[in-house]
């Protein structure tokens, strides 16, 4: 099934890269004829490329670009996480600085890129100092963020750190939703900590939230009966 799987995703990739192609070509084309493709064209171009696991060319395209349109936020996004995809943290990290020097203001879209980035890559240290500068630049995190912040500290660094963000998420204005609920659940289940689990599962129950599959998958390998 693995082998079947990973043959599926290779042809998918395949088909991508084909595409991508196609569409090089046409941008080709486009300058042949003197039409200056817009800044949503080369967005979609980089967007194509970092999906093709091609974060380097995307970069070489963008330098292109700026002969005809400057960089936007959405450009140094797609960016950042083509490169965060590849494991390439830390051209990620130069392309973060490099947005901040040409005066635009990074959004949580920007820091969510990053922070997820991090602590899948297990560098939790940066990860911590990027929520602190985002903080620091008068942003307030957002339910995606909260849950990627939840996951990485309960993962890498602290449950305790965790479950304080999970507790505090109200102070910015946001209710804890399902994926909130199942996120900080499967840190405790990780950790073993059933009883706390159980406690959060029954107060995920009585605002109407159920367990997600990964959640349903720990319960069992940790022999939790749910009532």
């Amino acid at each position: 099934m693995k082998d079947f799987q990973t043959a599926i995703s290779l042809s998918k990739q395949m088909e991508l890269c084909e595409r991508i192609d196609v569409a090089l070509n046409l941008h080709e084309e486009m300058l042949g004829k003197g039409v200056i493709p817009s800044i949503h064209t080369y967005n979609a171009l980089i967007h194509g490329l970092c999906l093709t696991m091609d974060p380097w060319t995307a970069l070489k395209l963008s330098e292109y670009m700026r002969a005809f349109a400057c960089p936007n936020i959405v450009t140094y996004n797609t960016l950042m996480d083509g490169f965060c995809t590849c494991g390439k943290l830390d051209v990620a990290l130069e392309i973060f600085q490099e947005m901040k020097m040409s005066k635009l203001k990074p959004d949580m879209v920007t820091y969510s890129i990053l922070i997820d980035g991090f602590f899948k890559a297990g560098r939790s240290k940066d990860a911590i100092d990027l929520i602190s500068r985002l903080f620091a630049d008068g942003l307030h995190p957002n339910i995606y963020t909260i849950n990627i912040m939840i996951g990485g500290l309960s993962r890498l660094e602290s449950l305790d750190k965790a479950y304080k963000v999970f507790r505090s998420m109200e102070e910015f204005g946001i209710s804890p939703d399902s994926s909130c609920y199942n996120v900080i659940i499967h840190g405790f289940l990780r950790h073993k900590d059933r009883s706390k689990a159980l406690e959060l599962i029954d107060e995920m129950h009585d605002k109407g939230f159920s367990e997600d599959n990964t959640t349903i998958d720990l319960l069992r390998k940790n022999n939790v009966i749910v009532k």
